[in-house]
């Protein structure tokens, strides 16, 4: 083999060599930009995971201090008239005077009953975040006529459901309390002797519109916001046995889902309440 073959033979050896060290540089410097771009991916996903969750924590903070002071208040009005109706029947029986003890025991039981309304709706409304969410089809036509036909039992209703609802897959536990709890609300405050309730529904792209429609008094649109608000009621805390929850757990409940809740109120015409329920 002649020196020029030598140095040939030498010289694609060395070629090959680089070839292969730049490629194997290359398919590195691939493998560095993907762990890095990877890296990169994960630390904006962490720091929005810390972001969410302490925007979360800080509405859970809120929100509990909310309902510790509110609850707090909201208790205090009949704990207050079981003070004072105690101190009357006391002061009664050592008088000798017996004419009010059953008008007396009565306004206490209703004022324990009004405790523990509003102690069993304030637990409901803080364990919805722990609902179970079984998303399957339901029939929403079927739903609504159920509440309906419990709700307005020994009320004179007019009642109609225009166009058929659908059937759709949703948490049939927590669409079951948002109806309910509005259609409640629509014949509870209705105080006219014929009332009307009317059921609407709209499709979306992406979302189901309800609506829920009164004959009743309407609502002053000065309480737009105070209405979803926990324990809020827009007629005195002791003329009725309404917790003021209703609402706020409807409120919670949709916008837990994506959707909105809003009202449209004329005075002495009716109210009717309006929200949307996210598509799957």
């Amino acid at each position: 083999m002649s020196d020029s073959d030598i140095y040939k033979r030498r010289y694609e050896r060395e070629r090959k060599a680089r070839k292969e060290a730049e490629q194997l540089l290359e398919q590195k410097s691939l493998e560095l930009y993907e762990t890095n771009l990877a890296i990169a991916q994960l630390n904006e996903q962490l720091e929005k995971q810390v972001v969410d969750r302490t925007s979360k924590l800080k509405e859970a903070k809120d929100e509990l201090e909310m309902i510790a002071y509110i609850a707090s208040h909201d208790l205090k009005t009949p704990l207050r008239s079981i003070s004072h109706v105690s101190s009357w029947l006391e002061e009664d029986i050592q008088a000798g005077d017996y004419s009010e003890v059953f008008n007396y025991t009565s306004m206490l039981k209703r004022r324990v009953e009004r405790i523990e309304t509003l102690l069993n709706s304030l637990i409901e409304y803080t364990n919805l975040n722990q609902e179970i969410l079984d998303h399957r089809e339901v029939d929403v036509q079927e739903l609504v006529t159920k509440i309906i036909v419990h709700e307005k039992e020994g009320q004179n209703l007019d009642w109609q459901i225009k166009p058929k609802l659908p059937k759709m897959k949703a948490s049939k536990v927590l669409l079951e309390k948002v109806f309910k709890n509005l259609i409640h609300n629509a014949i509870f405050y209705n105080n006219k002797e014929d009332k009307s309730l009317k059921i609407g529904f709209e499709k979306r792209l992406e979302s189901y519109l309800f609506s829920v429609s009164d004959n009743g008094n309407g609502i002053d649109p000065r309480f737009s916001k105070k209405i979803f608000e926990l324990f809020q009621t827009l007629s005195r805390k002791d003329e009725n046995d309404s917790s003021g929850i209703g609402l706020p757990i409807a409120k919670k409940i949709v916008m837990s889902q994506g959707g909105d809740i809003w009202f449209e109120s004329e005075p002495q015409i009716g109210t009717t309440f309006y929200f949307t329920w996210k598509s799957i």
